[in-house]
Order: structure tokens, then C-alpha cells, then sequence
């Protein structure tokens, strides 16, 4: 699965750090994150039916892939998720999301759960 470098950029040092964590005591949590395999760069992505583009991507595991009903999480991390003028975020996008944090346990606890794909029923 490929996730456009240029929308991701922040997180690719996660990923990094967490190849060479994972499997270190201490890090077991690293062992329910999505697998991670590098970069690919360049690669010609179908944006219309008459248009490729070429985008660099970080390669990740497919969750889902041979999967019946597959069941996932959505965690985002941190106090504060969003910054303005980061990522094409701008000021009034980034207060909205600055209220949702503050409504959300992100503020309190560092984190929260963003979605739940399949809950227990």
C-alpha cells in the first residue's frame, strides 16, 4: 500500500525510528503497527483517465488485504494534532481541530481514538 510522501511527509521519521525499534524490549507496541518497507520514488500514480503524475510513497503493509471482516483503529497521537500552515493546514482549519482536541481526550491524555473500522457489535 502506498501513502503519498508529499501528504505524509511527518510521519515518515515514525516509521524510520520504528524499523529499527521494533523488536527491542520495551518497544512490544511497535509489533501492532503497520509494517513499513521503505519509499518508493517516483512512482507513476493514475490521477484521471488521462493523467499520471509521479509521487514519492511510503510503502506500508495492507491491514486489510485477504481479510473478511477486518478490524481496525484509528489512534491519533498527541495533545494537539494540528498546526497551522503545516501540511496546506490553514489558521481556521487548524483552530477546528484545535476544538476537537480540547473536546476529545487529546488534551488530557495525549491521545485519542480517531475511528473504529468494524466495532464489536
Amino acid at each position: 500500500l502506498g501513502k503519498d510522501l508529499g501528504r505524509a511527509f511527518g510521519e515518515l521519521g515514525f516509521y524510520e525510528a520504528a524499523r529499527q525499534l521494533r523488536g527491542q524490549k520495551g518497544w512490544e507496541v511497535l509489533d501492532f503497527t503497520t509494517a513499513y518497507a521503505g519509499t518508493l520514488e517516483d512512482f507513476p500514480v493514475q490521477v484521471s483517465a488521462d493523467d499520471v503524475e509521479y509521487r514519492d510513497l511510503i510503502v506500508l503493509e495492507n491491514l486489510i488485504l485477504r481479510q473478511k471482516e477486518p478490524r481496525l483503529l484509528d489512534l491519533k497521537i498527541g495533545a494537539r494534532t494540528s498546526q497551522a500552515n503545516w501540511q496546506g493546514k490553514g489558521m481556521i482549519g487548524s483552530k477546528m481541530q484545535d476544538l476537537i482536541d480540547a473536546w476529545t481526550n487529546s488534551v488530557h491524555e495525549g491521545f485519542r481514538l480517531e475511528g473504529f473500522m468494524n466495532p464489536p457489535a
